[in-house]
């Protein structure tokens, strides 16, 4: 993240420069304290970029009223910022801004809180500080910086709609800034999101179309399995009667050889019966012709 804090680092630098001789100005002409000593040291110790020192002179000189002042706090603020420590930011942010709000570093300390606010992902928070500032501020030379980190709250809420032509507008308006590289691959990196998405919805389209094609056919399967199934049972009903009939008819045939059959063993006694008869009847007949004859024969 140095990288783009390097525009408004050195711009801030310059004013705390001014700040800074002032100080040393009004050390060498007085006679020194014990809080100008510390303040020193804290304006010394921020201008070799030992920040975490900075921090610590400043916060102490920031404790008696007579160090207190806005280029002190400005320069406090910076020095904290460096350090990372960004709820601190935030909240002496807020203090300057209620304590020294026509001070000339009023807009400066403005968009330190709005990147106080980014890096705490207070994203929506962040959109209304850094809008605010470049609102009342479109000429300067924070002000493309501004855009960058706007658009950068947008990304990081998802809200890449918005996001894109900030990004595009730094990219476009401002070509020495030195976000412009980073505006570029966010702008590579909406794009793609786009035509993921985009893909995305066209494969979810045809998994859809697919799945209702699926489940449509799959339908059409099952009532024509049922439609044959209940086919099949009537047709399995219908074979059935029809077997029931058969067999109670071949039963009733069977009912009648057995009637055939017995009156045919009837007819055969009956029958045999006389055979019998006759054969007892052609007996005697003969039996009478023999004495008949034997008659006959004994008369002559």
């Amino acid at each position: 993240m140095k990288a783009f804090y390097m525009d408004s680092v050195f711009f801030a630098a310059k004013k705390v420069v001014f700040a800074c001789l002032l100080a040393f100005v009004f050390l060498l002409h007085a006679q020194e304290s014990p809080v100008q000593s510390v303040l020193a040291d804290g304006l010394n110790a921020y201008r070799a970029r030992d920040y975490v020192s900075a921090v610590f002179f400043l916060r102490k000189a920031l404790t008696d009223p007579s160090a207190c002042n806005d280029g002190v706090l400005y320069t406090y603020i910076m020095s904290e910022m460096q350090t990372g420590d960004y709820t601190s930011v935030y909240a002496d942010t807020e203090k300057f801004l209620s304590r020294y709000a026509s001070s000339p570093y009023s807009d400066v300390v403005l968009f330190q809180q709005g990147k106080a606010l980014f890096n705490l992902r207070e994203y929506d928070r962040a959109v209304v500080v850094f809008s605010d500032y470049c609102h009342r501020n479109p000429d300067d030379a924070l002000y493309p910086s501004a855009l960058f980190y706007l658009a950068e709250c947008f990304y990081a809420g998802y809200d890449y709609e918005r996001a894109l032509p900030v990004y595009r507008k730094v990219a476009a308006e401002y070509p020495d800034n030195s976000n412009v590289q980073a505006c570029l691959h966010r702008v590579e990196s909406i794009m793609q999101k786009k035509r993921e998405d985009k893909l995305l919805y066209l494969l979810k389209k045809c998994g859809e179309d697919y799945l209702a094609s699926k489940e449509n056919y799959e339908k059409i399967i099952r009532q024509y399995e049922m439609e044959n199934s209940v086919d099949i049972n009537q047709q399995l009903k219908n074979l059935r009667a029809r077997t029931a009939e058969l067999e109670a008819s071949l039963e009733n045939e069977r009912s009648r050889v057995a009637e055939l059959e017995r009156q045919l063993e009837k007819y055969e006694s009956a029958d045999a019966e006389a055979d019998e008869r006759f054969r007892k009847e052609l007996e005697r007949l003969n039996a009478s012709a023999g004495e008949l004859q034997n008659f006959l024969d004994g008369g002559e």
